[in-house]
């Protein structure tokens, strides 16, 4: 028994051994040609999956900028049912073409999902079929190779269910093929200009930066010459080159190039990914982009070109780029801008204040306004007029460049004036500090001072008679600054500017921003005169500033010589910050400067200060300077810088009216109800029957010198 039960179980072990050796000949012999077509029939290629970016937020967490799903029709051409396709060599022929691709049967069952309000049907084929014959013209694949899929247009929502119906569909599957539908992301800001020099926006990356950024083989190997950035910010990140067209046929073009004799695949930036341009979107892009991740895909041939892709790796899903919140709150940031146009437009009411903005190509809405933290720098409001909607950069980019006032540039961090008379308060500080003058120290306001045959007048030369630093920064008396700058001496004098920022960058998370101007020579003495130094001493000569460094400066005379740094990025767990470098600033001194300050704003008795009547808040006290500075005769901009409440002050504001004439009066309105909206004092209004009786004049021109 136990024999024959050996016997077959040999005989059945041959037999498998023997069938499994025929199968493996067959396979390895009889069929290898067979397999090795089947072989060349199949390829494999690694996609790309691209991440959402990540939102912009405001303080309160509401959305201002965000990805939303964008439908896109992509084709392959060599599986698209289009007999007797040949490029057109006229326009009759391109007709014909546009006609044919427009009677298809695949894409008939979706095109009509295109049409426009009030747009005729007829018109809506012949527009989606142009778009397909132009993409059907861009298929440059080599033969035998899978053709590389081609945008066609982006699609609404009813053609994309429409199109993925049809597809899912068994019995309309088939005739389908050559179709794609892709969905992908576009960045929408909500609240239009009012963000748009904040969030700045996205766009494609052009075909310089693929060359600098694309970085390895597939093999992970570094491409030689490639991967370096184009430059970093201290958090990271990249700051790409202006170029709003992206070069997406370039980069194609770019993903194979020649290596060791054969042309070999590079990755890295395989799409054309959008990264920012301006604003948090450039300062943050790290960030706010995300990493993609790949999938690895096979095609396989059929005898109507290649077939749908099977996925036979599934990664990771994409991680989206980190959302990121503002130190904004959208509501009063919509304020300020408000309030700032309408004060803009009483003053565009005056004839000669229009043609002055017409002869330097300004509009009539050109203006800058900061709102900032005085003790942590985070910023509460910024406006920069004219402003432009982020949304339509990429269409209206061209007309952006030529529009008067220049609106893609951001008037509070990247223009840069004279400061004029809101420079005196870190001017008198500098001169007590160093006991040159004290706060009893008089000098004597003729309204003229005179330098060798030049002659410096003092505010359309009014007479101030003996004046002291409290009286001299509320009446804005050039003369006395005259002799406390040239007391203090230009090396003085350049390095009191300097401690407080003035000719340097305040670090804020924004690019393309401008340090001001401080003269080099200020700092050594050397051919300088003390004509210059007077001029300095006044906010006029070889100095500049952004409204953003004086309100920095202004913080620092008010917090008790803490150095903020000024940001918008919102996060308490990041205490890098709001860290501030602690100057150590004669207390004396800070108060009689405050006392100063206090005076412009508060000082009702005759002469009243230089921001009293259109400025100063009935119960609410504040400190501030108003500012008139000269820029090419006799057109001068207005200036008022300011911190609130008087004790213990929270915030600084800046207003800046380029060619607006007077800070008193054309500035000092715009702060008053800055502040009266921040702290609500708008909802309570106090009454205020001096305000229209007269204030202090108005008319502070920093002086000019005169030949004799």
């Amino acid at each position: 028994m136990f024999y024959w039960r050996t016997v077959w179980l040999a005989i059945a072990f041959t037999l498998g051994c023997g069938l499994l050796g025929l199968r493996l000949y067959q396979l390895q012999v009889v069929q290898a040609e067979h397999y090795r077509e089947m072989g060349k029939k199949r390829t494999h290629r690694l996609q790309q999956v691209a991440p959402a970016r990540g939102r912009i937020l405001d303080r309160r967490g509401r959305a201002l900028a965000e990805d939303r799903p964008r439908f896109e029709l992509w084709l392959r051409p060599d599986q698209l049912a289009l007999p007797d396709f040949s490029p057109p060599e006229n326009d009759l022929d391109q007709s014909a073409a546009i006609g044919a691709i427009a009677n298809l049967p695949s894409l008939s069952r979706f095109i009509d999902f295109f049409r426009r309000p009030n747009e005729p049907v007829l018109t809506t084929r012949a527009r989606v079929a142009e778009a397909v014959l132009t993409a059907l013209l861009k298929n440059g694949a080599k033969d035998g190779d899978p053709a590389e899929a081609r945008r066609v247009t982006e699609m609404p929502l009813p053609a994309a269910l429409a199109l993925t119906q049809a597809q899912a569909n068994p019995y309309t599957a088939a005739e389908m093929a050559g179709w794609e539908l892709r969905v992908s992301s576009s960045r929408v800001y909500y609240y239009g200009g009012l963000f748009g020099h904040i969030t700045g926006y996205v766009n494609a990356l052009s075909a310089a930066e693929y060359r600098t950024l694309r970085g390895y083989w597939e093999n992970g190997e570094p491409v030689a010459g490639t991967g370096a950035l184009t430059s970093k910010n201290a958090d990271g990140g990249v700051f790409f080159a202006l170029n709003p067209a992206g070069d997406e046929a370039e980069i194609m073009a770019l993903r194979e190039i020649p290596r060791n004799g054969e042309t070999q695949k590079t990755w890295g930036n395989l799409l054309n990914p959008m990264v920012g341009r301006a604003g948090v979107e450039q300062w943050y892009n790290q960030e706010l982009r995300g990493e993609h991740q790949w999938r690895l895909e096979t095609l396989t041939k059929v005898p109507r070109g290649w077939r749908t892709f099977i996925e036979v790796g599934s990664p990771a899903p994409a991680k989206n780029g980190a959302d990121l919140t503002l130190t904004i709150d959208a509501d009063f940031q919509r304020a300020v801008r408000d309030l700032t146009v309408e004060e803009l437009r009483k003053l565009a009411k005056q004839p000669e204040h229009r043609a002055t903005l017409a002869k330097h190509n300004l509009t009539e809405f050109s203006a800058a306004a900061v709102v900032m933290d005085a003790h942590t720098g985070a910023i509460h409001a910024l406006v920069s007029l004219p402003e432009f909607d982020p949304n339509a950069v990429r269409q209206d980019y061209e007309k952006l460049l030529a529009a008067a006032g220049n609106p893609l540039r951001n008037q509070v961090i990247s223009e840069n004036y004279p400061p004029g008379s809101s420079l005196k308060p870190l001017v008198a500080f500098g001169a007590l500090s160093a006991g040159k003058i004290t706060p009893g120290t008089e000098f004597d306001c003729e309204g003229v001072e005179y330098l060798g045959n030049r002659r410096y007048v003092c505010m359309n030369r009014v007479h101030h008679g003996f004046i002291g630093v409290a009286k001299a920064l509320r009446v804005s008396c050039n003369v006395f600054f005259y002799h406390a700058g040239g007391a203090l001496g230009i090396r003085g004098l350049a390095a009191t500017l300097a401690e407080f920022g003035i000719g340097k960058l305040t670090g804020i998370d924004l690019p393309n921003e401008t340090p001001g101007y401080l003269a080099p020579a200020a700092f050594t003495g050397k051919n300088w005169s003390l004509g210059e130094t007077w001029h300095i001493a006044c906010g006029q000569g070889k100095i500049d500033a952004t409204p953003l460094q004086m309100a920095t400066a202004y913080a620092m005379l008010v917090n008790g010589g803490k150095k903020v740094r000024p940001h918008l990025r919102y996060d308490p767990r990041r205490a890098d910050l709001t860290a501030a470098e602690t100057v150590n600033l004669s207390p004396a001194a800070l108060a009689a400067v405050r006392e100063g300050m206090w005076e412009a704003v508060q000082g009702a008795d005759y002469p009243r200060g230089t921001a009293w009547r259109d400025g100063h808040i009935p119960g609410f006290a504040y400190l501030g300077k108003t500012g008139s500075a000269q820029g090419k005769k006799p057109d001068t901009h207005a200036w008022f810088v300011a911190a609130a409440p008087a004790v213990e002050p929270e915030i600084i504001v800046a207003v800046l009216v380029p060619l607006g004439n007077h800070g008193g009066t054309t500035c000092a309105p715009i702060v008053r109800r800055i502040i009266e909206k921040y702290f609500r004092l708008d909802e309570f209004p106090a009454d205020d029957a001096d305000r229209d009786a007269g204030g202090g004049d108005e008319s502070e021109f920093t002086g000019e010198a005169e030949e004799d």
